[in-house]
């Protein structure tokens, strides 16, 4: 992928299920890469401002951490 999809993915985790592009900059990471990886079907809207893992997402999160 053109951004890294499994770090920003694997920053979703059960202790922090929800990210919003802030604290995704903060974390150091491209808060951009939220937009595309809702546009694959990997993350949903939560509030305002949040993101949060889909069913999709989940799934690919399980995989990334399996690696």
């Amino acid at each position: 992928m053109m951004m890294n999809e499994a770090s920003l993915l694997l920053l979703f985790d059960e202790n922090r299920p929800c990210w919003s592009a802030r604290l995704v900059e903060l974390a150091g990471e491209d808060p951009g890469g939220l937009k595309v990886l809702e546009d694959m079907g990997l993350l949903l809207r939560a509030g305002k401002e949040g993101y949060v893992l889909s069913e999709s997402g989940k799934e690919r999160f399980r995989e990334l951490a399996k690696e």
